[in-house]
């Protein structure tokens, strides 16, 4: 008799463990948990969804594993990681999952794979964060990815940034690239208080890409002709975003802006597209029109305080 219990105890137990590894990350298409699931093995893939696609509102995640998760089919597009219990999915990810991964046997703490985003042998890329840290929503830009608009959810809400070794990842604070600008070249865990739930577009680039660019300083959209004018802090069109006084400012065709504190009376350079003319304030009563690039403004340099841009 004893032994008949053990010999339960001991298949209760294996059907207990096999169970569980059955489940060890769990999808619903219903919030808190309700409504029909599926349960991922750990190391099991399903990268194109069926009836699951779009229609994933709640995880469970079982500790030590996650789920990772894409927003198109073959493990393609934006990407997220689900390290825990989640019953109500938000505005970015609800309803629009349609392809997951469970990974399982690592601590929550370990994050050394999140790099391997920017590094795989797919290509380089560019990937935004909703918080600090790399926590959070994440969406990945692939090398020549031009964001200029954020969807809704994402306008002013990200907080940290990776970059692949050899990319870049610029920022804009307005829509259609205009406005203040930071470009980032490393992983940011925080982009400061300045940047800050501030970004509202961005481009990727990396490698061939980047070479493109057409000058040093032109934003993506100044290519194009009759697309804008841009004003920078510094002469010969150059910029970095290691401090705010060396920042630029796009301006489309048709716009007239006062600058910003990061530019009123700090301009030293102005380059247009072609069929475009600048239009400086300087001061109240005095202006000046730029219709060619200008790499030294001279004796009204650091004196601008607004701009306007005509193109034909």
């Amino acid at each position: 008799m004893k032994r008949w219990a053990i010999a339960l105890v001991a298949m209760s137990a294996g059907l207990l463990a096999s169970s569980a590894q059955a489940q060890q990350c769990v999808i619903y298409d219903g919030e808190n948990y309700s409504g029909n699931r599926f349960s991922f093995r750990a190391g099991q893939s399903i990268l194109t969804f069926n009836r699951f696609n779009n229609n994933v509102e709640s995880i469970r995640v079982a500790r030590g594993c996650r789920l990772r998760v894409f927003d198109l089919f073959g493990g393609q597009g934006a990407r997220a990681i689900y390290d825990r219990n989640t019953p109500s999915l938000d505005g970015a990810w609800r309803d629009r999952i349609s392809g997951a991964a469970c990974e399982c046997g690592f601590s929550r703490e370990d994050d050394d794979d999140r790099r391997e985003y920017a590094d795989d042998a797919r290509g380089a890329s560019c990937e935004i964060y909703e918080n600090a840290d790399f926590r959070g929503d994440s969406y990945r830009m692939r090398d020549g990815e031009e964001a200029l608009r954020f969807s809704s959810f994402w306008n002013n809400r990200v907080s940290s940034v990776r970059v692949a070794r050899g990319c870049r990842l610029i920022g804009y604070d307005d829509f259609n690239g205009r406005g203040a600008e930071r470009v980032f070249r490393d992983d940011v865990s925080y982009v400061g208080r300045d940047w800050n739930d501030r970004m509202s577009g961005a481009v990727c680039q990396c490698g061939r890409s980047e070479a493109r660019q057409q000058g040093r300083g032109d934003p993506p959209s100044l290519r194009r002709r009759g697309s804008g004018c841009v004003a920078y802090a510094r002469r010969n069109f150059e910029y970095s975003n290691d401090s705010s006084a060396r920042w630029r400012h796009f301006v489309s065709d048709g716009d007239f802006e006062p600058l910003g504190r990061f530019l009123k009376d700090r301009v030293s350079s102005i380059r247009v597209a072609p069929g475009c003319t600048a239009m400086v304030d300087i001061g109240a009563d005095y202006k000046i029109f730029v219709d060619r690039n200008v790499s030294n403004l001279g004796r009204v340099e650091d004196r601008a305080d607004a701009i306007a841009c005509s193109c034909r």
